[in-house]
């Protein structure tokens, strides 16, 4: 299901606990709005909402990155990947 941003908004809004507004989301979308900068406090709401980790991605310096869900499960349990059969 797509979602539209005044829906984004609104879920935004519940999972965050502050007012967020449409206008705010189109701020920071918006290529022309250098002074409206997304704040990184909101990204995980925004990643659950959307699904997408981009955000999150772009967020963190190159030499960091996020972690999927097979990776995730390795990392929670201590253990590395097996290893692939040469």
């Amino acid at each position: 299901m797509r979602l539209d941003r005044e829906d984004v908004a609104k879920v935004l809004s519940r999972l965050v606990g502050e007012e967020i507004s449409i206008q705010a989301l189109n701020n920071w979308c918006a290529a022309g709005k250098h002074n409206r900068r997304f704040p990184l406090e909101i990204a995980k709401a925004l990643v659950m909402i959307t699904g997408d980790k981009r955000i999150l991605e772009a967020a963190l310096q190159p030499e960091f990155g996020v972690m999927d869900d097979q990776a995730k499960i390795y990392h929670d349990y201590g253990s590395n990947p097996p290893e692939a059969d040469p």
